[in-house]
């Protein structure tokens, strides 16, 4: 198996496509933490939705007629991306080490996943803008299985549609804090367990809308433009470590949050989006973007680092032409 013996760190473990990746990861031999923010903890849940999955760039054309590249994650339901500080000091390590469970979880985590995976999974609370929680999670997979050697930085919100204009402040820092600050704690965090155990992979989570503009989501966009230089910074930072740090960039993925409305009397963006033009004309799949995931931090790619790997279908390049007749 691919990955025995190896210790997987994903935020946002527990949506689409979180959940996707934590059962691979299992399936090919590697121990599990699964980060997971319930969204009982997020205070601004009315304000910025938690999703994993990734956000859309859809050119379906707008109530006005005119075509707009919408950027709706197509993310499941996921907790959020925290961020603590890989050098967080002893008291907040303490802290988090008291309120760790017996089987290495913090209280109120849905412990669901980690059950049906079994021995090798364990389920902790992580709010990817909590330095503590970064910290504790950290503390709790060497505790249990040893130096962390992947991380997957998976969690993140979208903010909700709104004009440069309109959008208000807390959702602009909310939005830029969840999905690039906690990529960089997250980072910052695994860094001294990799480096002990003599390397690892990171990645981080983007979406196709770090390939252009996208009216009425200004925060998630910025948030996913930034991910990409934080990725090639990280990179050359790490690469005499033997850590590597690559993104990776879905398209239009399969999931609870293009398929069900939002909210009551929504619409699904499935209704809004047709992959009918495209290269390759179907949504894509949380597997689809797992197997890549599984890609890039095997041996397999271990010539890449400061790569930015789309995998959308085709979905940037534009329609397609149609079938010969």
């Amino acid at each position: 198996m691919r990955f025995s013996g190896q210790t997987v760190l994903i935020t946002g473990g527990t949506g689409g496509m979180g959940s996707s990746h934590a059962r691979a990861y299992h399936a090919e031999g590697a121990n599990v933490i699964i980060g997971v923010r319930t969204s009982a903890d997020d205070p601004n849940r009315s304000s910025v939705r938690t999703s994993t999955d990734d956000p859309i760039r859809s050119g379906v054309p707008s109530r006005a007629g005119d075509p707009i590249r919408s950027g709706v994650r197509s993310g499941a339901d996921d907790p959020i991306r925290t961020g603590v500080r890989s050098g967080a000091d002893d008291s907040v390590r303490s802290e988090q080490q008291r309120r760790l469970g017996r089987n290495g979880a913090l209280p109120g985590v849905p412990l669901d996943l980690a059950a049906e995976l079994g021995e090798r999974a364990m389920a902790v609370r992580l709010d990817v803008t909590s330095e503590a929680d970064w910290a504790g999670a950290v503390s709790a997979a060497e505790q249990r299985f040893g130096s962390v050697t992947i991380l997957v930085n998976n969690a993140g919100v979208q903010n909700p549609p709104a004009t440069v204009e309109s959008t208000d402040r807390q959702t602009w820092d909310r939005t830029l804090a969840t999905n690039v600050t906690g990529q960089f704690l997250g980072i910052r965090a695994v860094t001294p367990s990799m480096r002990r155990a003599g390397g690892g992979v990171i990645v981080n989570i983007g979406s196709t809308m770090a390939y252009g503009g996208t009216a009425m989501y200004a925060p998630y966009v910025a948030a996913k433009w930034a991910i990409r230089g934080l990725t090639s910074s990280a990179a050359l930072e790490l690469a005499r470590d033997g850590i590597r740090v690559n993104a990776l960039h879905p398209g239009v993925v399969d999931t609870r949050l293009i398929s069900e409305p939002a909210g009551p009397g929504a619409r699904p963006i499935a209704d809004f989006y047709d992959p009918s033009p495209f290269a390759v004309p179907r949504l894509g799949t949380p597997t689809d973007i797992t197997e890549a995931l599984l890609y890039l931090t095997s041996p397999a790619a271990a010539f890449m680092t400061g790569t930015d790997l789309i995998i959308d279908g085709g979905l940037l390049l534009g329609p397609a032409l149609p079938a010969a007749a």
